[in-house]
């Protein structure tokens, strides 16, 4: 009992397979087999390669089952079930009865260690455990009073068995008995592992529950593990990590089948000189409407060029400055002029605490913050703060003034994220990641005819693809109060007054409107949802309301510039709705704890590459090379570690 209790002192993980189905509350036992064989030549080298280790065929094939499991579930602590005979006294050996014991053999293949020590590791557990066989599997469950699950088995779900009997010598008198598989539609556990060594000959049997996984996952299972085997049979010495269970094909598949995001866009132009095309454009256009009035084109840049002066004339070109302010046109109109003075901006949430903002502002040297008549105390003690509507009103230009020292790598702005994780930390977004973002997107259609309505604070990262959305693709942002946002009476009549088209709004957001009134997006082209998981539910009820509304799951973290991957909705889910693929000039890697790249279907951490991976964190040099590493599939690229977890789906 000390033995097993010490064995399972620390907490204990639960297996988490890949599977194709969602694990249903009941187990049902339902089950099906899939079999294959080793070849003679591969038996045999499996044979001499544990007797050179002083392990068993038993503890060599378990290694390779630990080492199949903790791939496909990117987990490094792995237990597994196996019978023994439970004949360990003598005096047993004669008597008729059922003396199986179950036993459970927890091991820790970690990437770091070479084969031959995970064997060594192996053999010693195996070894240790069956000192304690006898010790009765119930009460092993019942001492460590393991939560039950009515879905699962206690401790473990996964089994292996290595028979020791040769089943075709049964011979009576003058008969001889042979075996048939007689279909044994049965699986007890989610995934067993039989072995049977007859002539020289390994035949293995993947024995998987039905409510769980397809045939064609355990076919993909058994090609894995035959690629384990093949690996450590040649090179005993390899790290665990560095085992792969891809070949080329699939590779390629992962690697530029799904990640085939390549889309014209103009990624040397600056917000700026994108800006100004529409000017030259679209010049008399109604580029932003707030309840105060609205602005056209022209007079967005001419406003946000007597700002960019007053921020030149100021000294500010070439550092970052502080905007804060309600959901306004000039808010909107201040930013532009920030970056048309060669300078970044730096978005402040008017109700974000001194603990908050003062930190920020230091942290990222600001001396200068524009924004509303009225400040907080605590800004404007601290730094230099200007009106926007003083400068906008008193401040004249003789001539046309834009910065020249602007390119498409120059930073754009800095946005802090929320902190969930610790401390609030700097990202800083080019350019070019904004560009990449919203010219010419596959995501969703953005153009002339667009009509946004700004519903993120500024500084929360989807205001960026609302913001730059809208502006740089000739279309009109609006803009309404954060009262107005969180009425869904009054939103709805804004979406409709305005003809709004496109619409993004957080999932907790969206839920709560959809549960007040489901019909106020009937006028809308596009949803987009994000933030945080999808409900089903709440999606499948506007969507079966408003079948023609392109309902899209975007996902991405502030660090790769607002979305990273998209999923138009096309059908109903009962659980978990997909993020879907990587966007234009994105991509997506699902890699495990020792950087290598997954099957489809196996859960890792998710890495986002391409255009709109942002420049880092500001003054943390550090973090940034933690957390933005060299891509190793794209020669000068970087991707970003996100530390969510997400597989690929066959699709």
């Amino acid at each position: 009992k000390e033995y097993w209790l010490g064995e399972y002192s620390e907490e204990l993980s639960l297996l988490e397979l890949p599977t194709d189905y969602a694990r249903p509350e009941i187990k049902s036992n339902q089950g099906n087999k899939v079999s294959f064989s080793l070849s003679r030549e591969i038996t045999s080298s499996l044979r001499e390669l544990g007797d050179k280790e002083g392990a068993t065929l038993f503890m060599t094939l378990l290694s390779i089952f630990n080492i199949l499991l903790s791939k496909l579930s990117n987990q490094q602590d792995v237990v597994v079930g196996t019978g023994v005979a439970g004949r360990s006294h003598a005096d047993l050996e004669g008597i008729v009865g059922m003396f199986v014991n179950t036993l459970s053999i927890r091991n820790y293949p970690k990437g770091d260690l070479n084969f031959k020590d995970f064997l060594k590791e192996v053999k010693g557990k195996t070894l240790k455990s069956l000192e304690y066989q006898n010790y009765p599997y119930e009460e092993l469950v019942s001492h460590l009073n393991l939560p039950r699950d009515t879905g699962r088995n206690p401790l473990f779900d996964v089994m292996f068995v290595l028979q020791n009997f040769d089943k075709e010598t049964l011979l009576f008198s003058d008969i001889k008995a042979t075996t048939k598989n007689i279909g044994n539609k049965i699986s007890k556990f989610d995934l067993q592992l039989t072995a049977l060594e007859t002539e020289g000959k390994l035949n293995l049997d993947f024995e998987y529950s039905i409510d769980l996984f397809d045939q064609d996952t355990i076919d993909r299972f058994v090609v894995y593990f035959e690629r384990i085997v093949e690996a450590v049979v040649s090179n005993p010495d390899i790290l665990l990590g560095d085992i792969t269970l891809l070949d080329e094909k699939e590779q390629v598949v992962l690697l530029e089948d799904f990640n085939a995001t390549t889309v014209d866009y103009p990624r040397e132009s600056t917000i700026v000189e994108l800006f100004k095309d529409q000017v030259t454009i679209n010049g008399s256009k109604i580029a932003l409407k707030d309840s105060r009035g609205e602005l056209s084109y022209e007079e967005v840049y001419n406003r946000a060029q007597e700002i960019a002066s007053f921020l030149i004339d100021q000294g500010c070109e070439g550092s970052i400055v502080g905007i804060m302010g309600e959901r306004s046109s000039l808010t909107i109109v201040g930013i532009l002029g920030i970056l048309m003075s060669g300078s970044s901006y730096l978005p402040i949430d008017v109700k974000a605490p001194s603990s908050r903002t003062v930190p920020m502002l230091r942290g990222a040297d600001v001396s200068v913050v524009l924004g509303d008549e009225f400040f907080p105390s605590f800004i404007s003690d601290s730094f230099s703060v200007y009106d926007l509507y003083s400068i906008s009103e008193e401040y004249d230009i003789s001539e046309e003034l834009v910065s020249d020292n602007l390119s498409s790598e120059s930073l754009a702005y800095v946005m802090y994220t929320s902190g969930s994780t610790g401390v609030p930390k700097g990202v800083m977004v080019s350019h070019r990641n904004v560009v990449s973002l919203v010219m010419h997107p596959t995501y969703v259609c953005l153009d002339s005819t667009t009509r946004i309505l700004l519903t993120g604070s500024i500084s929360f990262d989807a205001s960026t693809f609302e913001i730059w959305g809208s502006l740089l693709n000739g279309g009109t942002l609006y803009l309404a109060s954060e009262e107005t946002l969180l009425d869904t009476d009054l939103l709805g009549e804004q979406l409709q007054e305005h003809s709004i088209t496109t619409l993004w709004l957080t999932a907790s957001l969206y839920n709560y409107h959809v549960d007040k009134n489901s019909s106020i997006f009937s006028d809308l082209s596009n949803l987009l949802i994000g933030g945080e998981a999808l409900s089903p539910y709440h999606v499948n009820r506007v969507k079966k309301l408003h079948p023609n509304l392109a309902l899209i799951n975007g996902y991405g973290p502030t660090e790769n510039t607002t979305f990273s991957t998209s999923h138009l909705i096309e059908t109903y889910y009962e659980s978990h709705i997909p993020i879907g693929k990587p966007i234009g000039n994105s991509s997506v890697y699902i890699l495990d704890s020792s950087g290598k790249l997954l099957p489809q279907g196996v859960a890792g951490e998710l890495y986002v590459g391409g255009d709109g991976v942002s420049m880092g964190y500001l003054n943390n040099e550090e973090l940034t090379k933690q957390k933005f590493v060299a891509n190793p599939y794209r020669a000068g690229e970087k991707m970003y570690r996100t530390g969510d977890m997400g597989r690929w789906l066959s699709d």
